[in-house]
Parts: C-alpha cells; structure tokens; sequence
C-alpha cells in the first residue's frame, strides 16, 4: 500500500517531506510513518542497540583470553554510542523537527527547534531525565574503561558482578533518554505552532490506524488465534499449555454463549457496525483498488417484503458476505434492506472470529437462525454454494476456472416456506485475494465428505505468505428479486415443482451475471464459467 502514511493537511506539503534544516546537520525522510510511530521506532532501534551491547558484554563472562574480553568491550562501547546518539539524536529529531516547510522557517526565526545540544532548554522534566541518561550513560562508559584496564592488568576482581551492572547501566540510560525526549517542550514556539504539529501528526496517525484496522479485523484474527495456540504449546511444557487452554476456553465460551448469541443475535454492537460503515469502504478501496456494488435489477426492495440474497462463489474465505452490508454504496442501493449475514457454524466456534462474527450482526447458518432473523429483520444473506464449493476454489488458480456449485436447493426451501424472494449476488475479485498454501484436491474433498472441512486449509494472500489478501478489485453485483409465488408453499407444504422451477430460474440468473461481467473485469477475461449443477 504505497500511499499508507502520505496524506496532506490543509493544502500542505506531505508529513515527513524533506524541510529547511540546521547547516551541517542531516535531513531525515519519514514519509513511510507518521511522525510520531516514526520517533518510536527509532527509540526502540536505540534500545536495540543498548540490548546488543550489554549481550556483548555479558559473552566476555565465558571468555578466558584478554584479547578477546578487550574486543567484545569495545564493541559494547560502540553499541552504547550508537544506542545513546540514535536514541537522543535521531529519535528526538524524528519526534520534534518542523514537519513542513512554513513551520521550519517560522521556528528558525522565533525559536529553537531540536538541536543535539541544547543545555537546560525545554523544561524542567526534560532537563532532569536528559541529566539522568547522561549521568548512566557516562557510568556505563567508565565502567567498560575500568573493566577494560583490569582485564588488561591481569588482577580484576568481581568481573562477572561488573558485567551485569554495567549492561544494566546501559539499557537504563537508554530508556531514560527514550523518555526524556517525550518530556522536551519548546515554549519558545509562536502561539498554534505546536497545535498545528500535533493535529498534523495526529491526522496522519489517524487515517493510517482507520485503512488498516478494517482489514486487520476482518483477515487476521484466525490467523493470529492459530499462532498463539500453537507458540504455546511451542514455549510451554505440555500439561501447562494444556491447562491454560482448557481452562481458559471453559470461562470464555460459558461467558460468550450465554443466549445463544449465534441464534439471536444479542451480541450484536450498533457502535462498531457504525464505525465500520464509516471506515470500511475507503479502507477495501485503498488496499484493493476499487470496491463497487452493482444493482442489475429494476425493481425498488421494500422493506414490507422479505429477502434471501444468495452470494456466489463461496471461495476460500468469503469475508465480503459479512462486510457487504455495511458497505456505503449497498446502504445507498437498498436503504430499506438490512440482510442478517448467515456464515458456517465453524466460525462461531473459533475464539476471537466468533466475537467478530456476534459484534457484527452475523450468525450461523442454520435453520433456526434462518428463520428467525427473517422473521426478525426481514431478509438474510447466506451462500449457498458452501463448502462444497468452497473445495474447488484451487480450479480458478490451477486451470483457470471459476465454479459456481448449482445443487443446493435449502435455502430456496426455507424461502419458499417463508413467503422471501431470492436475490441471487455474483461476486469478483474477492475468490482471487487468497489461496490455499497447499493443494490437495482429493484429500481436501475427502476430508470434507468425512469431517465436515477441508484438511488442509492454511491461507496466504499478499506476498505469498501472509494472510492479508491480494490487492484485486472487488465488484459485488446484485440480480433481480425473483419474487416467491403463493403456491410455492401452502399449509406449511412446499411445493417441490416450484422449488426446482425457481431453482433452475435462480441459477440462470446467476450465471447471466457473471457472463455479462466477467469480460469486463481485470483478471477474468480469460477465466472459464463452470456451474456444477
């Protein structure tokens, strides 16, 4: 994502955009990272260092020659230097200089921006911490001079004692030059300078956390919960992990089951729904390139009616069925609709997903749920593909062909019983964002006949590893309601010629969809419909 991090307030040069600076004192770019994650991670690379250093110094305990405890002191010395000047210097240049041109120039006239040395200016708290980090850096100093003349001597004593001190003095000094450079205040500065510098840096700060967090919610957590599950069993002796699983997965599961959350829906956050609806769009469009809904249909969706929108293909991790409605361009095409999102009972069993799942509204596709958000919220929206679709999404990457899987016929059951029309949806893009990192076709569909999921299924997306999806376009477009006819169900009968009637009519209409726009979309020009009826 190259534009993360560049943005421009009021007309003004970028944040971080290379500005007026002291003759003889280097200019420093931090256009990739707002200003102040740019100060902190400076700061953490100076520590890093004062960490290295006292491992260095900690090695010499094992070492019998003098040439090489003298070697390893020097180098320690070396690390707390670069440490000290990366952390006061660089850090403090990062967190404090003019962040564009006008202010540049203004401080140079009315008053002092950060300098390397600049004696007891910036307050008094940043006076004190600078005094101490000083004064720790300098023991540090000397007690690596006398460890070095000792060792040089041959008579040292309490060496090991000395060594430990002295790393501690190191990593001390460091952390309070970190914190003294969040103390430095520059009262010298015209009045609102300071205020424009900080509501720039906060702005810049802002947009990058609201174009990432979307997409961190929605395609990290199975990845995040998988990695600490198995890192504790990695770290931790086997009955510890074991217990700390088990007993913490009993409270967590009794505290978030109570009412059947998965049915009804009670854990459903409006606030973190609104805030999605806010975020969420430009945050797809930024990381995927363009993000568009589609209506194909001609007939106004009244919420006096009920709806059972049908999302094809299912594809390896169909997250765009649950953010779907909370995208601003479907709130604009159907303000009278507010589909239930039915997703497969697998995510309200994995920990963290299943919160994200209840906050948002969704719930597990089941009839009973079914029924009852129908009933409640008057359209719901599932994917009727399924797994069973789900397990030749490997044919778009391995022989270029996208599968709709056509036999399903519940939904339209359960539809019919419930007076619903059904809105079939053809989705691009979102099928290509991941793939599987291991394709096994005929043990994927095996496992998925005998256990319910496909074994294995471990999803990579942007630079083949990570589970942050492709940057493809994503073009979600909506058909014609095929509205329900009376006769389909009376007296709680279903009519089963109806059924496969309005079945056939409904997978027509979702391969008309894909025909008229797979054409024209980037990337599947050249792909191969394929509806497995």
């Amino acid at each position: 994502m190259g534009s993360l991090g560049h943005c421009c307030v009021g007309g003004l040069p970028r944040l971080g955009a290379k500005t007026g600076s002291e003759p003889g004192s280097p200019d420093f770019k931090a256009s990739r990272l707002p200003p102040p994650l740019a100060a902190f991670a400076v700061l953490a690379m100076g520590i890093l260092w004062s960490i290295m250093g006292g491992a260095v110094l900690l090695a010499t305990d094992s070492m019998q020659d003098a040439s090489s405890k003298h070697t390893h002191f020097a180098l320690s010395a070396v690390c707390l230097l670069v440490g000290a000047f990366t952390t006061h210097g660089l850090a403090g240049r990062m967190r404090h200089a003019p962040l564009m041109q006008d202010l540049a120039e203004e401080a140079s006239h009315s008053a002092h921006s950060w300098r390397f040395w600049q004696p007891f200016k910036g307050g008094k708290a940043f006076v004190a911490t600078q005094a101490l980090g000083w004064a720790l850096f300098a023991t540090a100093l000397c007690s690596l001079a006398w460890l070095f003349t000792q060792v040089a001597s041959g008579i040292a004593y309490y060496v090991q004692y000395w060594v430990v001190m002295t790393s501690s003095i190191m990593l001390a000094g460091q952390v309070v030059l970190g914190i003294s450079i969040f103390c430095y205040k520059r009262k010298e500065l015209k009045q609102g300078v300071q205020t424009t510098i900080a509501m720039a840096s906060w702005s810049s700060v802002m947009r990058t956390w609201n174009l990432w967090a979307p997409i961190l919610m929605f395609y990290v957590p199975v990845h995040m919960f998988a990695a600490v599950f198995s890192i504790s069993f990695l770290l931790l002796p086997l009955n510890y992990a074991a217990a700390f699983w088990v007993g913490s997965m009993t409270v967590y599961y009794l505290s978030t089951t109570v009412g059947e959350p998965e049915h009804t829906g009670r854990r459903e956050w409006p606030r973190l729904q609104e805030w999605l609806l806010a975020r969420l769009e430009p945050a797809l469009a930024e990381w995927f390139g363009s993000v568009d809904v589609v209506y194909e249909g001609t007939d106004q969706l009244d919420m006096g009616h009920r709806y059972v929108f049908g999302y094809h293909p299912h594809g390896l991790f169909p997250i765009g069925a649950p953010y779907l409605k909370l995208l601003s361009k479907f709130k604009e095409l159907f303000p009278n609709v507010d589909p239930v999102p039915l997703v497969a009972t697998v995510c309200f069993y994995t920990p963290v997903v299943r919160d994200f799942c209840s906050w948002c509204g969704v719930r597990q596709v089941a009839r009973k749920s079914f029924v009852k958000a129908l009933r409640e919220r008057g359209s719901v929206l599932l994917v009727p593909g399924g797994q069973a679709e789900l397990v030749h999404t490997w044919r778009l990457f391995g022989r270029k062909e996208l599968v709709v899987h056509c036999r399903h016929k519940g939904f339209i059951k359960v539809a019919a019983e419930e007076g619903a029309a059904l809105v079939p949806i053809a989705v691009l893009g979102e099928v290509s964002t991941l793939r599987n990192l291991i394709d096994a076709p005929w043990l994927q569909h095996w496992s998925y006949k005998r256990l319910g999921f496909p074994v294995p299924y471990l999803l990579v997306g942007r630079w083949g590893f990570t589970p942050f999806p492709r940057p493809t376009c994503l073009r979600f477009i909506v058909g014609q309601p095929i509205p329900m006819p009376p006769e389909a169900c009376v007296d709680g009968q279903v009519n089963h010629d109806i059924v496969d009637k309005l079945h056939k009519q409904y997978f027509d209409q979702v391969e008309a969809l894909f025909r008229k726009h797979m054409p024209t979309f980037p990337g599947y020009e050249n792909l191969q419909l394929v509806m497995i009826r």
